[in-house]
């Protein structure tokens, strides 16, 4: 027969792994990843229609950007000269 009743309390520390999705937003060739990525979800119907019109501003703005970018100017211009060259020589 129990005639008392303890109640005890206890401070024990409980460790608690969670994993968490951190984005990481990409650098450098990082970005043809996510774009080709971003292809693969429009071309399969994943993007809803109501975000195509934001997406492709964005994109036009990026495409804006790069076409501002010295370093793409000189690239477009080296390559036009080699396809200039590869002509001029494809006669003979």
């Amino acid at each position: 027969m129990v005639d008392r009743v303890i109640t005890v309390e206890l401070e024990t520390p409980v460790r608690v792994v969670e994993q968490v999705k951190v984005e990481v937003t990409p650098t450098g060739r990082g970005w043809t990843k996510q774009l080709e990525e971003l292809v693969a979800q429009v071309k399969a119907g994943r993007v809803y229609d109501r975000d195509l019109s934001e997406i492709a501003q964005v994109l036009e703005d990026v495409r804006r950007a790069i076409e501002g970018r010295p370093g793409w100017q000189r690239l477009l211009r080296r390559k036009a000269m080699a396809s200039q060259r590869r002509s001029m020589y494809s006669r003979w």
